[in-house]
Parts: structure tokens; sequence; C-alpha cells
């Protein structure tokens, strides 16, 4: 496995079978979107038990041959051929894979599919209807970087989430390593909902909406409403017929919800403020009234002119001294 992680030696999880129509939507969900990929073609290693091998190849090859063309009319027969390849740990010929191969344990033996994605899927689910059991699989995703960006997220939020909500490792290349493989680790049920939800967020954005309100919000404003949506947010001026004051926000996101959820949080504070022309409650601390608050707000510059009193006092006191009355 990645990062060369030993695998168990035996899973104690239930055996997985295929669902019903929840898993025909996530596939014809991620045949739709699959142009999202740099090319068609993706890699899915999975572990079978090695008491299961004869299993899978049959006589001859006759099951392997099966679970191919299964595979192949699962992608609606078009895109790469399906290949189906039970590798041994004394194999000289290896299929390549971004990770390892993990031969650890003798208990379980590596199975590398590659094809479209539906066809890979369906096919590392037709393994595990024949041997029962699989140990975690690992898909390798050809994503362009320039969509890195939207799987990501700011300070990787949107990576940490999915993550979280799928239960599967994402391993995002670093920008030194020059390929662009996504992988995705974990139980082949989870990894498949991962995948419908990659390629959704790495479908090309919705088109920006834009907000006009009659207040501009404060910068902190807006940079917590881009932060906690995930948007981001320009603003600019708006043009007016009777040059009254608007502003124009044009809000922008990797998904339409996070778009109307900016547009809601920003159209919820238009609503708290006070009309136009009407001047904003003042905060009065201690009964002070304003004029704690002026002096509080300039205190430097206060400080400093007190220091001139005194030299001015200083520099007219000879001069008072002269006016006064003699005795």
């Amino acid at each position: 496995m990645s990062e060369g992680t030993p695998k168990n030696n035996k899973r104690n999880s239930k055996p997985r079978r295929s669902s019903s129509g929840d898993e025909e939507d996530i596939i014809r969900s991620i045949s739709s979107k699959s142009s999202v990929l740099l090319h068609p073609q993706v890699t899915l290693t999975c572990y079978i038990p090695t008491n299961s091998v004869g299993a899978v190849i049959g006589r001859r090859g006759s099951t392997i041959l099966q679970i191919q063309r299964h595979a192949q009319a699962v992608g609606n027969n078009s895109g790469p051929p399906v290949r189906v390849s039970i590798v041994g740990h004394d194999e000289d010929d290896v299929p390549y894979t971004y990770s390892e191969l993990d031969w650890s344990s003798p208990h379980w033996t590596p199975v590398v599919v590659r094809g479209g994605p539906c066809a890979a899927l369906a096919a590392g689910q037709r393994l595990l209807d024949i041997v029962g059991e699989l140990d975690e699989v690992v898909l390798d995703l050809p994503l362009s970087r320039q969509k890195h960006a939207s799987l990501i997220g700011k300070r990787g939020l949107v990576l940490a989430n999915l993550s979280a909500d799928t239960s599967v490792r994402i391993m995002v290349p670093r920008r030194d390593v020059r390929h662009d493989v996504v992988q995705l680790e974990g139980d082949l049920h989870n990894v498949r909902k991962c995948l419908e939800r990659v390629l959704q967020l790495c479908e090309t954005k919705p088109p920006p909406t834009t907000l006009t309100l009659a207040q501009l919000p404060s910068q902190t404003k807006l940079r917590n409403v881009s932060r906690k949506t995930e948007t981001t947010i320009r603003k600019k001026k708006a043009d007016t017929n009777d040059n009254t004051e608007m502003w124009q926000l044009s809000i922008s996101g990797a998904t339409p919800e996070h778009i109307a959820s900016a547009v809601q949080m920003l159209e919820r504070w238009q609503e708290e403020q006070p009309a136009t022309g009407e001047s904003p409650p003042r905060r009065n601390n201690n009964g002070g009234g304003n004029n704690n608050n002026a002096g509080r707000g300039r205190g430097r510059n206060h400080r400093n002119s007190n220091k001139g009193g005194k030299s001015n006092a200083k520099n007219k006191q000879p001069a008072a001294s002269e006016s006064s009355p003699t005795n």
C-alpha cells in the first residue's frame, strides 16, 4: 500500500456486497463526470486473500476473462480496454502503479485493474463478490494540477472534510513531485463514493453571482464570509443613474451551494444594518458619552498636545509677569 504501510493479516469486518440503486446512481454520476480526468484510464489496486487466487483466475483463466468482459460492459464498451492482473511477489512483469505493491503479508495478494473509472470499479466489485472480502484498495486518478486547488480548498479544509466524510485517505502530490496522480485509499465502497465527490468538485466551476448592496461590508466581514463559505468575493462600485452610492460584490466558488451560502450571509447582514440616512447607534461607556470615546481614540495626540501646552505656558510666563501691576 502507499507509503509502505503494512497490511493487516485479517480483516474483521464483514464482507461487503454490492447494494442496489444507490451504487448504480453513483456509477452513472461517475460516468457523466469522467471527462474531468486527464485521460480516461485509471488504476485500481485491490488485495484479495491468497487462498482465493485460484477462484479468481478460474479454469484456464475463464473467471478473470468474465470479470474483464463484465467490467467493459459496465463502461458501455467505451474507453480503454479492461485488464485485470494478479501479481505474485515473484512476478517479473509487474504492472506499474504509483504506489509500490505490498507483499508484506502472505495472506494477501495484489490485483491490479486498469480501465475507465466505472469499468475499474465494476471489476473491483466483481472481485469482492467472488472472494467475499477485500483489503483496502488504492485508486490512482490522473487529475490535472489546475484542479488540485479545487480539491484541496482553502487551508486544506475541503480535502480534510471530504476525507472525513467518506473515510478515505486522499493523497495529492506535492508541487515538487512530477506526476499529477491523486490517490484514494480505503474500502472499495467508500472509494467509489469519494471518487464521485472528487469529480464533482473538479468539474467546471459555476459562474460567479453578482450581489448589489446599498452599504459595503467591512473588509473583515468579507474575509469571514469568504472563509466560512469557501468562496472568493470581489467588490466594486455599481454604476447608477441617480448617483446613489451602491456596491457590487462578485461571488465565485467551487459549487453553487458555496455561492448561495455566501449570498445568504451577506443578505442577512444587509437586513441587520440601519436604513440609509440613519445615524448608527453610538456606544456610551460609564455614562461618559461621546467625550470618553473621542478622548480614548486620540490618546497619543492628546498627550502630545499636553506637552505642547506646558512649553507654551513656560514661554508665556515672563510676559504675564511683565504685565502684572507692581506694588
